[in-house]
């Protein structure tokens, strides 16, 4: 009777469409099985969960506390991001995230 090590495998693509998943198991002298059926998963978004356009909450409890929490929506139109904190002089004080 054999067992694997590792049953779970995340794939953090970071973006949505089409991807094809196929296994196949490795013994530890290297040798390797054939592959299984291939499985084919197309990564979405429902519709009713995406917002119509950008909005940008107010921060709470508030920015002078060590931690603040912003909340923000973007339209499903948007292909790439930026959100940075600036000071009240303007200045750049943090990039928070920048990309698709």
């Amino acid at each position: 009777m054999f067992a694997s090590e590792e049953n779970t495998y995340t794939d953090e693509v970071g973006y949505l469409g089409d991807f094809e998943y196929w296994v196949t198991a490795v013994d530890l002298s290297g040798n390797e099985s054939d592959p299984s059926d291939v499985v084919a998963i197309a990564l979405s978004i429902a519709s009713d969960y995406l917002p119509d356009e950008f909005a940008l909450q107010q921060n709470y409890p508030n920015p002078f506390n060590p931690t603040t929490t912003i909340e923000y929506s973007l339209a499903d139109n948007v292909d790439y991001m930026n959100l940075s904190i600036f000071d009240l002089r303007g200045r750049l004080v943090e990039n928070l995230f920048s990309g698709f």
